[in-house]
């Protein structure tokens, strides 16, 4: 079988990504798809964010331009989802390594007992505030 989409968004992403493909990005936001939302249809180009549409067929003009648009919006979420992972390792090696090697310096790690310090002193006397109301109008807490 191949490489094969069987989901329903999924789906629609690569059919959207093949129609921007072999129309045009003019096209592409003038696109009324009567496929999708059936039997009304859909006004795509002012209906989607087409952020994997115009990353999938860059890839296919300029990196891939052997692949099909099927087979890279197969893999583009992976791709990405390494990406993601990547990143936020980064992030996170950055931050310990900033705190390992100067005591002295900020990052989002040391802000952690603002955060804590945050929710005792704003986040709770609303909530028991909030409970407070409840109970009196109501009676009950309804079991919060």
């Amino acid at each position: 079988y191949g490489r094969v989409i069987h989901e329903f968004d999924p789906y629609f992403n690569y059919r959207a990504a093949e129609y921007l493909w072999e129309n045009g990005a003019q096209k592409f936001f003038q696109w009324f798809d009567y496929k999708s939302w059936y039997p009304l249809g859909r006004p795509v180009g002012t209906t989607i964010f087409p952020g994997m549409q115009f990353t999938s067929v860059w890839i296919k003009q300029f990196i891939l331009p052997d692949w099909s648009i099927n087979d890279i919006c197969c893999f583009v979420p992976a791709w990405f989802g390494v990406l993601a992972t990547m990143a936020t390792s980064a992030l996170c090696y950055t931050c310990v390594k900033s705190i390992e090697y100067s005591p002295g310096s900020r990052s989002v790690l040391t802000d952690i007992p603002m955060v804590s310090w945050v929710v005792k002193a704003i986040v709770l006397p609303i909530a028991h505030f909030g409970m407070g109301l409840l109970k009196r109008f109501t009676g009950s807490t309804w079991g919060i």
